[in-house]
C-alpha cells in the first residue's frame, strides 16, 4: 500500500511542474513561503469581501515510508477584485523533494521547483503577457550522516517563461551542511545554490549561513551567525503592448540583468552574574548590494539599444546594544542602550562611451538618494509586586533619529526625538476578577535641518488612556469590558507661512464590551458591543484651543446563538448591525450631519471536526447596506478554511 501511494504520488509530483511550465510563467526565480505553513497539514482557505475574493491552499507534508523519503511544501494564492473591472492574479510555488534509500551513505533524490505568477483581466491587450513560469526537474545524489552532515547534488533542466517567450536549458542544484563541536563550540554551516542556463538568460542563487555557539554553563551563552547570500537573476523588458499589435515583432526590448548581494554578521552575548543580575549584547553587520543594467546579449536586433549605464546601490548598517537587568525582591528592573548606523550610496557607471556631460547628471542625479543615518535609544523597564496580587510597570524609552544626506541640493536632512512612556497596574481581586489600567504618552519632535523645509518642523503628541475589567465565570460566564481614549495633537511651525491652521487634532472614546452565556453545557449566547467617537480639528498647542472640524460615531453590536465547546461540532447564528455617522462643522463652526450609514445582516458559523485531525471553519454575513435609510446593496462575506492534519 505504502509503494502504490507512492508511485501515484510520484505521477502527481511529475505531471505538476509540467503543468506550470505550459499554463503561466516566471517571475520569482525560486519559490518562497509563507512563514504561516505548518508542518505535516494542509489548510485550504477562502474569504470574500465586499471588493475582493481570496482563495489559497498551502500544503506542508513529510513522507516517510521503508524506501521512500520526501518533503512537499505547495502554496497557492488567487486574488480577485469585484469592483470595476475584474482582475485575477494568481500565484503558486511549489517544491518536491523525494529521496530513494540506498544501502550505502548515498542516496539519489529528484528535485522538482516551480513558481508560478498569472495575471488576467485588467487593461492587457495581448492575453498572457504578463504571466511568468520557473520551473526546475533534477535527478542527483545526496550523501548524510546522524549528525547533520550532508551534501547533495543534482542536474537536471530548467524551463523559463516570460513575455510570451520560451526557453529552456541545463540546470544545477547543490547544498550542503556540516556540523561538529569542538572544544565545547558547536560549528554548523550550511548553504545550498541554484544555476539555470535558460539562454539567453541566465538565473541562479548561492546561499551561505554558518553559525557557532557555545553554553559555558551557569546561564551563560555565546553565539555567532553569518550569511551570504548571492541573485543572480536576468529578466526580459516588456516593450508597451500598443507598439507590439501596430509594429509587430517580439514583445521584448532587451534583458534587465540584476545582481544582488546580502551578508549579515551578529553576535550575542548572555552573561548572568547570579539568578538576579546580568547583562546582554549584541552586535550586527550588514553589507546589501543591487546591481543593475540592460543588455540585449543574445538576441535578435531589438527595438532599442540597451541603456548604457550600470546603476549599482549600496548599503551598509552596523547595530549594537547592552542590555542589563535586575531582580531585587518583588521587582524586576531592566534597562537597554542601542545604536544603530546605516548609509547608502547610489553609483552609476557607463557600460560603454558615454558623453561625459550625461554621466555627470546622471551621477548627481543619482547621488540625491544617498544617505546618512543613526539612531540612538535608551529604553527601560521597572516592575514591582507590591502584594501578590498587584503589579505595577513603568517603562519608557528616549531616543534620536538622525537623517542626512551628503548632496548640499537635498533639503530632507532632519532631526527625529523621540519621548515615550507607559504606566500599567493590575490587580487580581479574585479568580474571576482582574482590572488593569494603562497610561501612555508618546512624544515626537521632528526637525528639519534647512530653512526650505522648516515650515514642517513639528510636535507630536498622543496621550493615551485604557482601563479593562475582566470577569470570568468558569463554564458559566466569560465578560470583558474595555474602555480606551485617546488624544492625538501635532503642531506645526509653518513660519514663513500665511496659514490659519497651526496643528491638527484627533481625539477618540472607545468602549467595547464581550459577553459569552452559557445556558448549559452545550448551548450558550455570545453578544460583542463596540462604540467609538472620534473628533478631529485643527488646534493651537501654545493657546491650547481647537476648532472641530468632524465627528464620527460608529456602533457595532454582535449576537449569536451557538451549541457546542471547543473539542465539539460547532455552529451558531445570529445577526450583525453596525452605523456609522459622520458630522462636519459648517463656517460658524456648527456641526451638521453629513452621511447616515447602516450595514446590518444574518451571521453564520460553522466548526466541524471532519476527522480526528481535521477541522472545517465557515463564517459568513449577509451584509445589507443602506444610506440614510435607503438601501444601496446586499454583499455576502464567506471565509472557509479547511484544516487537514497530514
Amino acid at each position: 500500500m505504502g509503494r502504490l501511494f507512492t508511485r501515484s504520488l510520484f505521477k502527481t509530483i511529475l505531471v505538476l511542474p509540467v503543468a506550470l511550465a505550459s499554463n503561466s510563467m516566471l517571475y520569482a526565480q525560486t519559490p518562497t513561503f509563507p512563514d504561516s505553513l505548518s508542518p505535516q497539514s494542509f489548510v485550504a482557505r477562502t474569504e470574500r469581501f465586499s471588493s475582493t475574493h481570496n482563495a489559497s491552499l498551502a500544503l506542508d507534508y513529510q513522507l516517510n515510508q521503508s524506501l521512500f523519503a520526501g518533503q512537499f511544501r505547495s502554496y497557492v494564492l488567487s486574488s480577485t477584485t469585484l469592483l470595476g473591472l475584474p482582475i485575477t492574479r494568481d500565484q503558486v510555488d511549489f517544491v518536491a523533494d523525494m529521496q530513494y534509500e540506498l544501502p550505502s551513505p548515498v542516496n539519489l533524490f529528484l528535485l522538482f521547483e516551480g513558481t508560478m505568477t498569472n495575471d488576467v483581466g485588467g487593461e492587457e491587450l495581448i492575453p498572457g503577457l504578463n504571466n511568468t513560469t520557473t520551473t526546475f526537474a533534477g535527478v542527483g545524489a545526496r550523501a548524510a550522516d546522524d549528525e547533520e552532515n550532508n551534501i547533495g547534488v543534482a542536474v537536471g533542466g530548467a524551463y523559463s517563461r516570460q513575455l510570451n517567450t520560451e526557453d529552456a536549458g541545463g540546470a544545477l542544484y547543490g547544498e550542503v551542511s556540516r556540523a561538529k563541536t569542538i572544544g565545547g563550540y558547536r560549528f554548523k554551516i550550511e548553504g545550498n545554490g541554484r544555476w539555470r542556463n535558460t539562454s539567453p538568460r541566465t538565473n541562479g542563487t548561492l546561499f551561505l549561513d554558518a553559525t557557532f555557539d557555545r553554553d559555558f554553563g551557569d546561564s551563560i551563552y555565546f553565539a555567532t551567525n553569518t550569511s551570504w547570500e548571492l541573485l543572480h537573476t536576468d529578466l526580459y523588458i516588456k516593450r508597451r503592448e500598443e507598439d507590439i499589435l501596430q509594429y509587430g515583432g517580439d514583445p521584448l526590448e532587451g534583458i534587465l540583468k540584476r545582481r544582488e548581494r546580502r551578508f549579515r554578521l551578529g553576535s550575542f552575548l548572555l552573561y548572568p552574574f547570579n539568578d538576579q543580575a546580568g547583562f546582554d549584547a549584541d552586535l550586527s553587520v550588514t553589507s546589501n548590494g543591487i546591481g543593475r543594467w540592460e543588455s540585449d546579449e543574445g538576441l535578435p536586433p531589438t527595438p532599442r539599444e540597451p541603456e548604457p549605464y550600470r546603476y549599482d546601490q549600496e548599503d551598509f548598517a552596523i547595530r549594537g546594544s547592552v542590555g542589563a537587568w535586575l531582580e531585587p525582591p518583588r521587582a524586576r528592573i531592566s534597562a537597554r542602550l542601542s545604536y544603530r548606523s546605516g548609509e547608502q550610496q547610489n553609483l552609476v557607471d557607463p557600460t560603454e562611451e558615454v558623453l561625459e556631460v550625461e554621466l555627470r547628471r546622471k551621477r548627481r542625479t543619482n547621488a540625491l538618494n544617498d544617505y546618512l543615518s543613526t539612531h540612538l535609544l535608551f529604553s527601560g523597564t521597572v516592575e514591582y509586586r507590591p502584594g501578590n496580587h498587584d503589579t505595577v510597570v513603568l517603562s519608557g524609552s528616549a531616543g534620536i533619529y538622525r537623517y542626512d544626506t551628503p548632496d548640499t541640493s537635498n533639503n530632507f536632512d532632519k532631526d527625529e526625538q523621540t519621548i515615550t512612556s507607559e504606566l500599567r497596574y493590575a490587580r487580581q481581586f479574585s479568580r474571576l476578577l482582574y482590572l488593569e489600567l494603562t497610561g501612555q504618552v508618546f512624544l515626537t519632535h521632528l526637525v528639519y535641518l534647512f530653512g526650505e523645509n522648516s515650515n514642517d518642523n513639528n510636535w507630536n503628541r498622543v496621550i493615551r488612556l485604557a482601563p479593562s475589567v475582566r470577569y470570568d465565570f468558569p463554564d458559566v460566564l466569560h465578560n470583558k469590558m474595555t474602555a480606551e481614549v485617546t488624544a492625538n495633537y501635532t503642531d506645526y511651525d509653518f513660519r514663513g507661512r500665511t496659514q490659519n491652521i497651526r496643528g491638527r487634532s484627533f481625539r477618540e472614546l472607545a468602549i467595547r464590551d464581550s459577553l459569552v452565556f452559557f445556558f448549559s453545557y452545550r448551548y450558550g449566547l455570545m453578544t460583542t458591543g463596540e462604540m467609538r467617537i472620534g473628533e478631529r480639528g485643527s488646534f493651537s498647542w501654545s493657546q491650547f484651543a481647537e476648532s472641530l472640524l468632524e465627528r464620527t460615531r460608529t456602533e457595532l453590536l454582535e449576537t449569536e446563538l451557538f451549541s457546542g465547546r471547543d473539542s465539539t461540532s460547532q455552529y451558531g447564528v445570529g445577526g450583525k448591525l453596525s452605523r456609522v455617522r459622520t458630522f462636519r462643522a459648517d463656517p460658524r463652526g456648527a456641526l451638521s450631519p453629513f452621511s447616515d450609514r447602516i450595514s446590518v445582516g444574518p451571521t453564520a458559523r460553522l466548526s466541524l471536526p471532519v476527522t480526528e485531525k481535521t477541522r472545517l471553519e465557515a463564517t459568513g454575513w449577509w451584509e445589507h447596506r443602506f444610506d440614510k435609510s435607503e438601501l444601496i446593496g446586499r454583499t455576502p462575506w464567506l471565509f472557509l478554511t479547511l484544516d487537514l492534519m497530514l
